[in-house]
């Protein structure tokens, strides 16, 4: 693997260890939120045998810690100011090596179309643990970074509203993401 994901700096040791306790199975697996740095978590889960790296990082670090500039940011994304502490949420596979493709869904399609919302609901699940393990984390926000995942985002919020609500969460659908918006969960 030559490291694209080490846009968040996760070695090939932290990567084995983050699957360390997965199924060798087809069976949906979340395993334990790691700390990569301070403000910046990952947790890896497996569907149908292929791997994801669910990133959770604030938006401060995002921004080296400039709080003012995130907050522009999010105002520019859709005019929206999520509290804090909370968490930019982003999946990629954990083979991914082609930065062009990392975030593209046509690159890594499901093995059937209709597994969607099951793939749609463990990501919810995911972020749910991330949550029990950081109860201080107010907001996640889910930024499309392109067409398709904004279409995937809009079919799994819409689909798990009641879920999320009984775990204690409103979600965040009313942004306007045709200009650039997000979607995200606030704790109640």
């Amino acid at each position: 693997m030559t490291g694209i994901i080490l846009l968040w700096n996760v070695t090939e040791e932290q990567l084995e260890q983050l699957f360390q306790e997965a199924p060798d199975s087809e069976d949906a697996w979340i395993g334990v939120p790691a700390v990569i740095r301070e403000g910046v978590e990952v947790v890896g889960i497996q569907f149908v045998r292929t791997r994801f790296l669910m990133f959770f990082e604030e938006l401060n670090s995002i921004f080296d810690g400039d709080e003012e500039l995130a907050r522009e940011s999010a105002d520019a994304w859709a005019g929206y100011h999520p509290e804090y502490p909370n968490r930019l949420v982003k999946f990629i596979r954990a083979d991914v090596t082609d930065p062009e493709t990392m975030f593209d869904p046509d690159s890594w399609r499901l093995p059937s179309p209709r597994q969607i919302f099951q793939f749609g609901r463990l990501l919810l699940d995911a972020v749910l643990v991330h949550a029990a393990l950081l109860p201080d984390v107010k907001v996640y926000i889910y930024k499309p970074e392109r067409p398709g995942l904004e279409s995937f985002y809009n079919r799994i919020f819409n689909k798990n509203q009641e879920a999320c609500r009984n775990a204690g969460f409103t979600p965040i659908v009313e942004i306007d993401v045709e200009e650039g918006g997000f979607y995200g969960y606030q704790r109640n």
